[in-house]
């Protein structure tokens, strides 16, 4: 979501929010189980690396911090980007790190340097969402260009960019077999495209635009959340629409699925955590302690903790039971 940083911090320090379901007074009870201090402004994503060993976030005034999750400590920050950080991915083996930025760049990191390995900068819009496939071969980007736009990884070179969306490309995802991508997009739609680029199928998803999405680890589902307050989901093969899940009022900023797939995160534009079941849908959690809107989730990979950043400038973990 677009939103003025300044104003977000403000509003934070004063206890409350303004958003698409109105006015939140944000709780000051705290249930998560470490907060990680290290941004001085708006915190927009936030990644794990497939080995557990590491956390990425990323925030508004471009910088990109890395985070031991044993520790809890801030490891090194990663300057490159002039503006803002709007996504992040690990690449499978989790010695590089990928971001994406509201000045146009997308970039690649030596995770163990910090050094910047590449710079991508085909794209004349600003970067808002990226993905490895699963076997680390291709980058994969949505834009407010309205594109998908693709790399090689081991030459670098640009591949092209997928046109189908009328509006920004808000989020992306890879099936866990690498054969489709998923593109979600302000214009409402989620778009089904194979390995090569070929469109696939959509679905229309009513509310608004989307600002996530995430396979399944068998690949047959897709979820998806944005400016509504339903968390919807699709078969992948029939593109049918599976039930929907009533989440708060206002905007669902992201979502994240746990490894095995049993659970499913989401953050909210009100300030809440919230965790789902997975086999009935039925919410399961609701956990408190950011101060403002949190705007990035992700799960570790032991499945037994998640990560989140927020609106109030700080990274937290919680576990999940």
């Amino acid at each position: 979501m677009k939103s003025n940083g300044s104003l977000w911090l403000l509003l934070t320090a004063l206890g409350v929010g303004l958003g698409a379901g109105g006015y939140y007074a944000f709780s000051r009870t705290d249930h998560s189980i470490a907060t990680l201090s290290g941004h001085g402004t708006v915190v927009r994503c936030v990644a794990a690396s497939p080995d557990g060993k590491l956390l990425a976030t990323g925030a508004d005034d471009g910088a990109i911090v890395l985070w031991d999750t044993a520790a809890g400590a801030k490891l090194r920050e990663l300057p490159g980007h002039a503006k803002v950080v709007r996504g992040l991915a690990f690449a499978p083996n989790s010695h590089f790190l990928a971001s994406v930025s509201d000045d146009h760049d997308v970039k690649l990191w030596d995770v163990a340097t910090g050094s910047e390995t590449a710079t991508f900068s085909e794209v004349s819009k600003a970067t808002e969402c990226v993905a490895f496939t699963p076997d680390g071969s291709k980058l994969v980007v949505g834009a407010a260009d309205k594109f998908v736009h693709v790399w090689n990884v081991a030459d670098r070179k640009y591949l092209g960019s997928w046109k189908g969306h009328a509006k920004h490309v808000h989020a992306v995802a890879v099936s866990p077999d690498g054969k489709l991508v998923a593109s979600g997009s302000s214009d409402g739609t989620v778009k089904f495209w194979d390995a090569k680029g070929a469109p696939a199928g959509s679905v229309k998803a009513t509310g608004g635009h989307i600002n996530a999405l995430a396979f399944t680890p068998d690949g047959q589902t897709l979820y998806a959340a944005g400016s509504g307050t339903k968390i919807k989901a699709w078969d992948v093969r029939t593109k049918a629409a599976r039930p929907e899940w009533s989440g708060p009022t206002g905007m669902t900023m992201a979502l994240a699925l746990s490894p095995d797939g049993s659970r499913l995160a989401t953050v909210h534009e009100d300030g809440t955590v919230r965790l789902w079941d997975t086999a009935t849908g039925t919410p399961t959690a609701t956990l408190l302690g950011h101060r403002g809107t949190v705007i990035g989730v992700c799960f570790l990979p032991d499945g037994k903790r998640i990560a989140t950043a927020g609106a109030d400038g700080t990274v937290k973990l919680w576990t999940v039971r």
